[in-house]
């Protein structure tokens, strides 16, 4: 009992740090994001620009009234676009833009796995690849998303249930390029990986920390692996950490990352650098203390992939009284199932439980008809 009622205590001091650093950080949004530079080269991806790492992104006077769809939480309108006369305005000399200045996410239920999607209007990224035994399923849910192509397949770790529908993917999808740590651990699943890439000749990028990737508003901030290989033939501590943000929204993707080695990722973050939403590591892994990243970063909704194990129990009892008593909010792709964030570049975004996929692919092809069809009139 006394040892319960000590742990109680512990959480809740805890929680304290965590409202305290909210107070204390800037809203300062022109301060640089990273502070170490580091240029990563590209040779074949075209329309993608690789550059040092800074706070770059060129803000727009947009109001929410400017997008599709209304921003609510858990509250989506799927409204298609049918023709250039329903989207004129009051002045029938200019046309109402689609809203291509938004950033779909997809945090999809692959069982104890992770298949990450997040699509803008030109760029299709797909970070893990799920368990082998989802593979079927995933392809299934890019499918009804219309998904044609993938230009960056990311895996953020070498784990199985990151890597098992890889070579499924493969034979449904084109993809123009795969991130990977340099540190590839000697098991059966990676070295089919790396054969596949190999003969395939799919442009095989090693990203390291301190590097930024832009894709015109979209830019992925790279955390670790480290610039040198601490770490050799180990997974966890090579995962490839990101820090994704879209104008003023921002997402934290840590992957397998070991929560004792948080202090090494902030080498390259501002002080006053802080998260919307934060993907909780590793299945929603229990820690004895709160994860550095977490306090630092001060999220609002945490995602949890999540499903049925034979190794434990997840998410970890541990994590969900933490993240009850933090008061943030929580979604889990084994009770909410496929999960869509609808992202603004002023910051705004709402989060989607359940989501219907063949309406949210409807909508998404609808919108880039309507967007060629302007391409050509112009």
């Amino acid at each position: 009992m006394k040892t319960k009622v000590l742990v109680l205590i512990f959480m809740i001091l805890l929680v304290g740090c965590i409202f305290d650093n909210k107070a204390k950080s800037s809203s300062n949004e022109n301060s640089s994001l990273i502070k170490k530079e580091t240029i990563p080269t590209s040779n074949q991806t075209p329309n993608i620009s690789i550059q040092a790492a800074n706070n770059s992104s060129q803000e727009q006077n947009s109001t929410a009234s400017d997008f599709l769809f209304p921003i609510r939480i858990k509250n989506f309108s799927y409204q298609e676009v049918k023709s250039n006369e329903s989207q004129t305005t009051q002045n029938n000399s200019n046309k109402t833009k689609i809203p291509h200045d938004i950033a779909e996410i997809y945090f999809f239920d692959v069982g104890l796995g992770d298949a990450t999607l997040i699509r803008t209007n030109d760029t299709t990224i797909l970070i893990g690849t799920g368990p082998a035994n989802y593979a079927g399923a995933l392809v299934q849910k890019l499918n009804l998303l219309k998904l044609q192509k993938i230009d960056e397949l990311i895996i953020d770790s070498w784990a199985d249930n990151k890597i098992g529908g890889f070579s499924l993917l493969l034979k449904k999808f084109p993809i123009s390029r795969v991130w990977a740590s340099k540190e590839v651990p000697n098991t059966k699943a990676a070295s089919t990986v790396l054969s596949l890439i190999e003969k395939n000749k799919i442009e095989l990028y090693n990203p390291k920390a301190g590097q930024s990737v832009n894709f015109g508003d979209l830019d992925l901030f790279i955390l670790n692996p480290s610039q040198e290989a601490n770490y050799p033939n180990q997974i966890e501590p090579n995962s490839i950490v990101l820090l994704v943000k879209y104008g003023k929204f921002c997402l934290f993707l840590p992957s397998d990352f070991p929560a004792q080695l948080d202090y090494l990722l902030f080498n390259f973050l501002a002080e006053n650098q802080t998260c919307d939403v934060f993907k909780w590591r590793k299945n929603g892994e229990g820690f004895t203390k709160v994860p550095i990243s977490v306090i630092r970063l001060s999220p609002k909704e945490v995602i949890i992939s999540a499903g049925p194990s034979n190794f434990g129990e997840y998410p970890n009892p541990t994590t969900l009284v933490y993240l009850s008593i933090a008061k943030l909010g929580v979604h889990r792709t084994d009770i909410d199932k496929d999960i869509f964030i609808n992202a603004s570049k002023i910051g705004q975004y709402s989060i989607v439980h359940k989501a219907d996929l063949e309406k949210l692919g409807q909508w998404y092809s609808s919108t880039q008809a309507y967007l060629e069809e302007q391409s050509k009139e112009n």
